[in-house]
């Protein structure tokens, strides 16, 4: 039995819909179980909700019932109040029929009439029951008597042709099949003989079992993303096998939605999945791929899901941030320094830059000033400069460079200057929404760090010196 974690309410995520039969009619009896209400719930990627509620009727059993066709997937039936649960499969196109189960044992026990596809399903499952427990029999037999290991691999491999005999024999059956669809969906590729190196080999391993990764996956299927299995899949390929720097992450994000046109609703599902999930990582330069997933299906006019205002939002947002991006050159502006003069950002010249975007009131003056300090002295001889901007319009220009002198920013390797006449511009030019903010270039001005705290700034500078 397994535990569900949590629910969380229905959220209308994706308005996904197929043309199927009108309405399903699901009855279930669960034996033994003494509770009055039991729950039917689905998979939305690596997500978990409630679809309806039943309670229990006079002849014992529940029925859910609805109008419109369930979407094609893999569905729960969860109990109470222990959250336990049981999967079973609902196909497009055959949303009739009925479950029986034992609370004590529900998979074991699970039989689904009317239901031709849980038939194939659960004889999958129980055969994999033997499977496993044959391989951790061997598993055992190994740890009790190495002597045997020759004798117990030969066993393994004799175990492991059982099942790829019962795979291909299962999916040339029933192909059709939605859970068949699922199981494909998580088979590794068979990595074929390489020659070589030790090293070479396992290079030439890692690159064919990459490039070979969704040989079985059919991303035209409407119903892989209703079932955790395809979203683990997806991003065990983003997280296990993609470099993770933000153009490797552009890359294997082009070749996933490239798979996934197939399907107009998985290309959906996918963009808003990895468009909310770069747009809330806190990982350094990883809203390169924000900006990389609103170009190319956003901005671009292939999002037709999303209504004008939302677009403008996602467009004007990605116009904004792809001028800061990491390796871009800072855009250039203009400043008034301590002698009251003004400059540009280009008119600067320094090995690294360090940009000190900060408040300068008198609580906020110790928040990474004295680190900044510390990192002026330490690479002072490495061509290193330390540009502070008081981005505070209430500080006057004689106010800050009193303020910089006491709290230490001086000598040749600081820059102390006020942005009071065009803050606004400046700080919405850089994204600088919380103070204090760092930006750290290169010798050609091109950001190589941005967003990060003061502590952080020697680890970037250190990396660099040492490249």
């Amino acid at each position: 039995m397994k535990q569900l974690i949590a629910f969380g309410i229905i959220l209308c995520l994706l308005p996904l819909t197929l043309k199927a039969q009108k309405g399903y009619t699901i009855n279930v009896t669960v034996y033994n179980y003494q509770e009055s209400e039991l729950t039917l719930a689905y998979y939305l990627g690596d997500k978990q909700y409630i679809k309806q509620t039943a309670t229990k009727g006079a002849n014992g059993s529940f029925v859910f019932k609805g109008d419109t066709a369930l979407h094609c997937g893999l569905y729960m039936l969860v109990t109470k109040p222990n959250n336990d649960f049981i999967e079973f499969i609902v196909p497009a196109d055959d949303q009739l029929f009925s479950i029986s189960t034992d609370y004590n044992n529900m998979t074991e026990t699970f039989k689904a009439d009317g239901s031709a596809e849980n038939k194939v399903f659960y004889d999958y499952l129980s055969f994999m029951r033997i499977i496993r427990a044959a391989s951790d029999s061997l598993d055992k037999a190994l740890e009790e008597d190495n002597t045997k290991a020759q004798l117990i691999e030969t066993k393994r491999a004799s175990l492991d042709k059982k099942l790829k005999q019962y795979r291909n024999s299962l999916y040339a059956d029933h192909k059709e099949k939605t859970c068949v669809a699922i199981i494909k969906s998580s088979e590794d590729p068979e990595l074929p003989e390489f020659t070589g190196t030790e090293q070479e080999v396992k290079n030439k391993q890692f690159y064919w079992y990459r490039q070979h990764f969704f040989d079985a996956v059919d991303f035209s299927s409407p119903c892989l993303f209703y079932s955790p299995v395809m979203l683990n899949r997806i991003n065990s390929y983003m997280n296990d096998l993609t470099v993770q720097q933000a153009d490797s992450i552009n890359k294997s994000l082009d070749v996933i939605f490239a798979k996934a046109a197939a399907s107009k609703e998985n290309l959906k599902f996918l963009a808003i999945h990895y468009l909310n999930e770069y747009a809330k990582s806190q990982i350094v330069g990883f809203d390169a791929c924000y900006v990389h997933i609103a170009n190319k299906l956003y901005c671009s006019g292939k999002a037709d899901w999303v209504d004008a205002e939302q677009l403008k939002k996602i467009c004007d947002n990605a116009k904004k941030l792809e001028p800061i991006l990491i390796g871009k050159k800072a855009p250039d502006f203009t400043m008034t320094d301590s002698e009251n003069k003004k400059q540009k950002l280009s008119d600067i010249k320094a090995d690294y830059l360090v940009m000190f975007f900060w408040d300068a009131k008198y609580g906020n003056r110790d928040k990474g000033a004295s680190e900044l300090i510390k990192v002026a002295n330490k690479y002072k001889s490495n061509g290193v400069k330390i540009l502070t901007l008081c981005a505070n319009y209430e500080i006057e220009l004689m106010d800050y460079s009193g303020i910089a002198e006491e709290i230490g920013f001086t000598g040749d390797n600081f820059i102390n200057a006020s942005i009071l006449e065009n803050s606004v511009e400046v700080k919405g030019l850089y994204d600088v929404k919380n103070l204090p903010s760092i930006y750290v270039l290169n010798k050609e001005q091109k950001i190589i760090s941005k967003r990060i705290s003061a502590e952080q700034v020697s680890q970037i500078i250190d990396y660099e010196l040492n490249k």
